[in-house]
C-alpha cells in the first residue's frame, strides 16, 4: 500500500480548533496592516504656500536687510500673497516648512509647528529680500521677522 492509497486520519477537534484559530488571527493581521489611519487633522487641512527650500544644516544663510509691507491675501497660484500698498500682489517664498490652514473663510499662515503666524486680511511688516519664485515671477523671501502692522 502506498503512502496515497493510505487511509486518512481525522484530526482531533482540538487541533482543528487550534489551526482555525491560527489561520483567522494571521488574516485579522494581514487585513490591519493593510488599513491605513487617517489622522484626524490630516495634510488635506492645509494649503500649500510658496516655500524656499530647506537650507544647509548648521549654516545660516545671506539675507538681504530690506523691508516689504502689505496685507496677507489669498492666492490661487502661491497660498498666501503679499498685496502691497500700490495694488500690486507679490508672491512670497515663506521659510520652509510654513504652510496655511483654513480657519472659517479665512486662511491662517502657520509656522512649521503649526503655530500661528498671521491670519488672511492682517497688514503686516515682512524682513527678507527680492527672489524669483517658482514660476518666475519676483518675489519676496522671507528671512527676517514677520510683524503686524496696526495691531492687525
Amino acid at each position: 500500500m502506498s503512502v496515497v492509497d493510505a487511509p486518512r486520519r481525522a484530526l482531533p477537534e482540538s487541533l482543528i480548533r487550534r489551526r482555525l484559530l491560527v489561520t483567522c488571527f494571521l488574516g485579522l493581521c494581514l487585513i490591519a496592516s493593510c488599513v491605513t489611519k487617517i489622522p484626524a487633522e490630516s495634510s488635506s487641512s492645509s494649503v500649500r504656500v510658496s516655500t524656499q527650500a530647506p537650507g544647509p544644516t548648521g549654516s545660516a544663510q545671506p539675507c538681504p536687510a530690506a523691508l516689504i509691507e502689505g496685507q496677507l491675501v489669498a492666492h490661487d497660484q502661491w497660498g498666501l500673497a503679499l498685496l502691497e500698498p500700490d495694488g500690486t500682489v507679490r508672491a512670497v517664498l515663506w521659510p520652509n516648512g510654513y504652510a496655511a490652514r483654513p480657519e472659517g473663510n479665512a486662511l491662517v499662515l502657520i509656522d512649521e509647528s503649526g503655530v500661528e503666524i498671521a491670519r488672511e486680511g492682517a497688514r503686516l511688516s515682512i524682513a527678507g529680500g527680492e527672489a524669483t519664485g517658482d514660476s518666475g515671477d519676483a518675489a519676496w523671501r522671507v528671512c527676517g521677522g514677520i510683524e503686524p502692522l496696526d495691531g492687525s
